[in-house]
């Protein structure tokens, strides 16, 4: 026990809680000679953050667009947005490119496995449908602009659909009965 007590006392008057320039002032420093220090980058300093809570940001990134280049390369443009914690304004940082390649989401035979996938597994600050999917032709050096094809989904009622209906309207029906005459035995 008197093993434990002297380690931890130890490890505690190692371990120092104060920033270069408070060392270097409590050891008679003067204050031009730190300024030559920090200057030549002696200690470090220009690291330290001298006792400065950090602000609470919340960055989300948006999702601009998304360029194919073949079968196995993309490009997705980004925005991210910074703004800090308290306050509502929303500032545009740091928009980014980035190049994908034999990425399993960014495969251009499906677009909407891609939305879906987007959708449900990536955060993105905008609506995935608003963003912009490219097709760069290398031979023209043009981009074509990507639409997912809607199918019209016919709705023919089958004989299924209508047994099916009537089969919860019967069984709606039932205990309907079974409810109201047992209320009126308990009468």
């Amino acid at each position: 026990m008197k093993k434990v007590v002297l380690f931890l006392g130890l490890i505690s008057f190692s371990m120092q809680a104060q920033t270069k320039m408070i060392a270097f002032k409590s050891h008679s420093g003067n204050a031009a000679d730190f300024s030559n220090s920090v200057f030549k980058d002696i200690f470090d300093v220009n690291d330290a953050n001298f006792g400065v809570a950090p602000e609470r940001r919340v960055i989300n990134s948006k999702l601009d667009t998304v360029i194919f280049i073949d079968e196995h390369k993309s490009v997705i443009v980004t925005s991210e947005f910074c703004r800090e914690f308290h306050t509502n304004d929303t500032t545009d940082w740091k928009p980014g490119k980035d190049t994908l390649i034999d990425n399993p989401v960014f495969i251009i035979s499906n677009l909407d496995s891609i939305k879906s996938n987007l959708k449900k597994d990536y955060y993105f600050r905008n609506n995935i449908d608003s963003v912009v999917f490219l097709k760069y032709d290398a031979k023209k050096k043009t981009y074509k602009n990507i639409t997912p094809k809607k199918e019209k989904l016919k709705t023919k009622k089958t004989k299924e659909n209508r047994n099916s209906n009537a089969t919860i309207f019967g069984f709606l029906l039932i205990s309907g009965a079974v409810g109201f005459f047992g209320i009126r035995k308990k009468k």
